[in-house]
C-alpha cells in the first residue's frame, strides 16, 4: 500500500507541474507585439502605403491617438490598383474598413455582422475554409498589437446596401409594394393630451411617427442589425415586364399585353406570392436553397426552384443576401391553376365543437337555417378528414337555404366548377356562377358513380364522400366569381326520405382552357 500510494502521489506532482507548465505556455508566452502600435506596423509595410495614404489623407490616422482598440482591414497596393476611387465617398469607404472595437474572424462560423465606425454593418463570412470581409477574401491576420489588430483583405470593400436599399435600385415593383405598407401613427409617448373633445375622446398635441407594416409581417427591410438576417431572391424590373408579357400570351383573349393584366392581381396575387416564395431568414449559402424545401419568413415550408436561382448573383447586404433569378416566370399556377376553398377553412370555431361562417360566406333562407350553427364533422376520405355539415330541421325539409361566397381575383376563362361533399345530408341544389345557372345536382346521387361533364368517373368511398362537376364560360372581365348554392328541393329516389341539409368538403374552380 505504501508504495502505491507513493506513486500516487508521484503521478498527482507531476500532473501539476505538467498543468502549471500549460498554464505558463498559454497566458504567460505574451506576443512580441503587444506592446507595439498596429499601426505603425501598418505604415512599416510597403505593401499598405496606398492605405496608409488615403487614410492620413483624411485624418483618419487621428484614432490612434485616442488610446483605444481597434480593428482594421487593409486592402493591399494591389487591391488599391483596380478600386475606382470614383465610386463613392472614400472618407467612408475608408471608415467602413475600421471597426472600433477588437474582433477575431476565429468566432465566426458562418457569417457573422459587424459594426464599422461608418454606423453600417459589415459581413464578416467563413466559406470553404477562407473568411472574407464585406465580399473581400482575408489573406491574412496580424499578431495582437496594444491598440488591437489587423487583416489584410484582397479588395477594398464597400459599405453595403440593406436589402431594401438594393431593392430600391434594382427593383422598382418591390420598392413601390413596399412602400405601400408605409403608415403614419400618433406616437402616444411623444404626444401631449391637451384635453376632450364633445365625443369624451382625448386629442393631442400630436407627434406622428412613420412606421411600415411589411416589417411585422415580412421582414424589416430597411433595417440593419448584428442578428437578424434575411435571404431574398428577387427579380429586376426588366425580368418583371418580360414574365408579365409572356403569361399574357398564355392567357389571351382581351389580355394582350402585361400592361393588360390588373394592377389589382399583381398587388393582391403575385407579388405576395413572390415575396413568401423567395424571402428567408438568416444568410443563406446556395447549398442552403438547393436543398429545395425551406421554411420562409413567416414560417411556412417552400418548394424552390434552385435551379432557377443564379448562384453567381449572390450579394452580400448589411442585413442580408441577394440572389437574382436565372430566368423569372409568373407561376403558371396562380393564373391557370386549380383554386380550391376547403370547408373546414369556410367556418371558425366559438366554442367546444361550435362553429360560425367566417365573413364573406353567407346563409339566406329560411330563420330556422339562417340562424343554425355549422357543424366541423369528421369524415375519413374527405380532405383532411373533415366536412361542413348543416343539417336541415323536418323530414323531408321543404323551406329555403341559400349558401353564396366569392372566388376573388379570378381571370375571365373557361372553368371546371367542382364540389366534394357526401351524401348525408342532401337535396336538390342549383349552383349559380354570377347568378347564371351552370348546373342542377341531388347531392343525395353522390352515394354511386358520378358522370363528370368532361367524361370523368366520380366514384364515392366507404364514407359516402364523393364529388359531381359542372362547367361554364360566360366570364368576360377579371374580378370576383360570385358562386351562389340554393337548395331547390328534398331529393331523394321514390318512397325514401333523405336526411336534408347541407354539408362541404370542398368546392374548387379549375382552368380548362
Amino acid at each position: 500500500m505504501r508504495y502505491i500510494t507513493f506513486s500516487l502521489i508521484v503521478m498527482l506532482l507531476s500532473g501539476l507541474v505538467s498543468c502549471t507548465k500549460t498554464w505558463d505556455e498559454h497566458y504567460l508566452n505574451i506576443e512580441e507585439t503587444v506592446n507595439d502600435s498596429q499601426w505603425n506596423a501598418i505604415k512599416n509595410n510597403t505593401r499598405y502605403s496606398d492605405f496608409v495614404s488615403v487614410m492620413e489623407e483624411f485624418s483618419l490616422d487621428t484614432i490612434f491617438k485616442t488610446g483605444g482598440s481597434f480593428t482594421l482591414f487593409v486592402p493591399t497596393n494591389d487591391a488599391f490598383d483596380s478600386f475606382n476611387s470614383d465610386t463613392g465617398d472614400m472618407s467612408i469607404i475608408m471608415r467602413y474598413h475600421v471597426l472600433d472595437y477588437v474582433f477575431n474572424t476565429i468566432i465566426v462560423t458562418k457569417s457573422k455582422l459587424v459594426r464599422t465606425t461608418t454606423g453600417k454593418f459589415a459581413p464578416i463570412e467563413l466559406y470553404e475554409g477562407v473568411y472574407s470581409y464585406g465580399g473581400m477574401d482575408v489573406s491574412y491576420t496580424s499578431p495582437l498589437y496594444i491598440d488591437g489588430r489587423f487583416y489584410e483583405i484582397q479588395g477594398v470593400a464597400y459599405p453595403r446596401p440593406n436589402l431594401y436599399e438594393y431593392i430600391s435600385l434594382n427593383s422598382m415593383v418591390l420598392k413601390e409594394y413596399i412602400s405601400a405598407y408605409d403608415s403614419v401613427l400618433l406616437d402616444y409617448e411623444k404626444s401631449t393630451p391637451l384635453g376632450f373633445d364633445e365625443s369624451g375622446n382625448i386629442y393631442y398635441d400630436s407627434v406622428y411617427t412613420e412606421v411600415n407594416y411589411f416589417d411585422s409581417i415580412y421582414f424589416p427591410l430597411n433595417q440593419e442589425d448584428r442578428n437578424k438576417t434575411a435571404t431574398f431572391v428577387v427579380f429586376n424590373d426588366e425580368q418583371y415586364a418580360a414574365a408579365l408579357d409572356e403569361m399574357a400570351v398564355n392567357l389571351g383573349g382581351a389580355i394582350v399585353t402585361g400592361d393588360d393584366i390588373p394592377e389589382i392581381w399583381k398587388d393582391e396575387v403575385l407579388i405576395p406570392n413572390l415575396i413568401e416564395n423567395g424571402l428567408f431568414p438568416n444568410s443563406l449559402q446556395y447549398e442552403d436553397l438547393a436543398a429545395g424545401r425551406l421554411k420562409n419568413v413567416v414560417g411556412d415550408s417552400v418548394d424552390i426552384e434552385f435551379e432557377n436561382i443564379d448562384p453567381d448573383s449572390r450579394l452580400l447586404c448589411s442585413n442580408g443576401i441577394v440572389f437574382n433569378y436565372h430566368d423569372f416566370k409568373v407561376p403558371e399556377y396562380l393564373y391557370r391553376g386549380e383554386v380550391r376553398i376547403e370547408g373546414e377553412h369556410m367556418v371558425y370555431p366559438v366554442g367546444a365543437g361550435i362553429y360560425f361562417w367566417k365573413p364573406g360566406f353567407t346563409v339566406t333562407g329560411s330563420n330556422e337555417v339562417v340562424t343554425a350553427t355549422p357543424l366541423k364533422s369528421i369524415s375519413i376520405g374527405a380532405e383532411n378528414d373533415s366536412l361542413v355539415v348543416l343539417p336541415f330541421p323536418g323530414k323531408p325539409y321543404e323551406g329555403e337555404f341559400s349558401f353564396e361566397f366569392y372566388f376573388k381575383n379570378m381571370f375571365p376563362q373557361k372553368y371546371l366548377f367542382v364540389m366534394g361533399a357526401n351524401y348525408r345530408p342532401s337535396g336538390v341544389y342549383k349552383i349559380y356562377v354570377n347568378d347564371i345557372l351552370i348546373r342542377e345536382f341531388d347531392t343525395f346521387e353522390l352515394r354511386k358513380t358520378v358522370y363528370g361533364v368532361n367524361g370523368e368517373y366520380y366514384f364515392p368511398d366507404d364514407k359516402g364522400n364523393n364529388r359531381f362537376d359542372a362547367e361554364f364560360d360566360h366570364l368576360t372581365e377579371y374580378g370576383d366569381i360570385k358562386i351562389t348554392i340554393t337548395y331547390s328541393d328534398p331529393g331523394g329516389p321514390s318512397g325514401v326520405t333523405p336526411d336534408n341539409g347541407f354539408n362541404v368538403d370542398f368546392i374548387s374552380l379549375i382552368p380548362t382552357d
